[in-house]
C-alpha cells in the first residue's frame, strides 16, 4: 500500500517476491481510499480485500491480483450497516463456484463482537443465501481459524471458546478463574494452546489443552514471556522474551527433543 506523501491516497500495489515492476490494483478510473492496515488475502491470493473509503461510504472491496478493476463486496443491509465501522475478516476455507467463507464481526459490547460468516461469490461480490450467528460476546482479536476452518477458537470472559461456522452451539473448552491470553490451534485442529499468567511463580506459562481428552499440560515457563507462535506442523514454539522495553530475545523450543535455540 504506497502512498506518495502523507496528503496523497493510499494506492494498493503488487509485486512479485523476485523483484520487477510492481503493478497497481484495482484497475482504471477507481480511486477510492484503501484502508491498508485491514487487509485480508483469499487462500488462493487471487484478491486481496480491503476496506475502502468511496467518496463518504466506507465498505468492503476485492482487488484481483490479477489487475482488473475492483469491486464492492456486498454484504447485508442490516449487518453492513451496523459492522462497517468496527469489522474484521477472516478467510475461510474456498467453497465450489468460486465462493467462499467469510467471517465478520460486529461490536456488541465495549470489548467484545458478535461473529458472523457468510458464503461469498468472489465472481459477484454478492453474499449467497443468509449469514450465520456463530458466537457472541467474544474477544475479537483472539479469533482464529482451525486448520480445516470449519470452526473458530476465541476468548470470551478470561476463557476459551470454540465456535463452528455451520452455526451450532458454542462449546466452553475451559472454566477456571485464570485469564488466558493468544489462544491458537496444534495437533492439527485437535488441540489449542493459550497463554496464562502463574502468579505464585511470578512467570508466564504456555498450555497445552487437548478438546478431545479435555486434558491440559504446560508446554512452556518463562518469566519474560511476550509473544509466541507455533510451526505449521506443531513440532517448534517461537516465543519472544524482553527484559525490558528495548531488550528482546526470540527462542526457538524443539518439543521432540526439547532443545532451544535463540535466533
Amino acid at each position: 500500500f504506497y502512498r506518495t506523501s502523507r496528503q496523497s491516497p493510499t494506492v494498493p500495489k503488487i509485486v512479485s517476491a523476485d523483484g520487477g515492476t510492481p503493478t497497481t490494483l484495482g484497475g482504471p478510473g477507481l480511486k477510492p481510499f484503501y484502508q491498508a492496515l485491514r487487509r485480508h488475502w483469499s487462500e488462493d491470493s487471487r484478491l486481496l480485500v480491503t476496506w475502502a473509503k468511496d467518496g463518504n461510504q466506507w465498505s468492503l472491496w476485492a482487488l484481483p491480483v490479477s489487475g482488473d478493476s475492483a469491486y464492492r463486496i456486498k454484504l447485508s443491509k442490516t449487518i453492513d450497516s451496523q459492522a462497517r465501522t468496527y469489522s474484521t475478516m477472516h478467510w475461510g476455507r474456498p467453497l465450489p463456484l468460486n465462493g467462499t467463507k467469510l467471517l465478520y464481526t460486529e461490536k456488541d459490547g465495549p470489548n467484545s463482537v458478535t461473529c458472523w460468516v457468510t458464503t461469498l461469490s468472489l465472481k459477484t461480490g454478492q453474499e449467497i443465501g443468509t449469514p450465520v450467528k456463530i458466537c457472541e460476546k467474544c474477544d475479537g482479536s483472539s479469533i482464529r481459524w482451525s486448520p480445516d476452518r470449519t470452526k473458530i477458537v476465541y476468548l470470551r470472559d478470561g476463557d476459551v471458546w470454540v465456535a463452528y461456522i455451520d452455526g451450532r452451539p458454542a462449546h466452553q473448552g475451559t472454566d477456571t478463574p485464570q485469564k488466558k491470553w493468544l489462544p491458537f490451534w496444534v495437533d492439527e485442529g485437535t488441540a489449542v494452546t493459550w497463554k496464562i499468567r502463574n502468579e505464585e511463580q511470578e512467570t508466564w506459562e504456555v498450555v497445552h489443552h487437548s478438546l478431545e481428552q479435555s486434558k491440559s499440560n504446560r508446554v512452556l515457563q518463562s518469566r519474560d514471556l511476550k509473544q509466541y507462535s507455533w510451526s505449521p506442523d506443531g513440532s517448534k514454539l517461537l516465543y519472544i522474551t524482553a527484559e525490558s522495553e528495548e531488550s528482546f530475545e526470540i527462542t526457538c523450543l524443539d518439543l521432540t527433543s526439547g532443545e532451544t535455540q535463540v535466533i
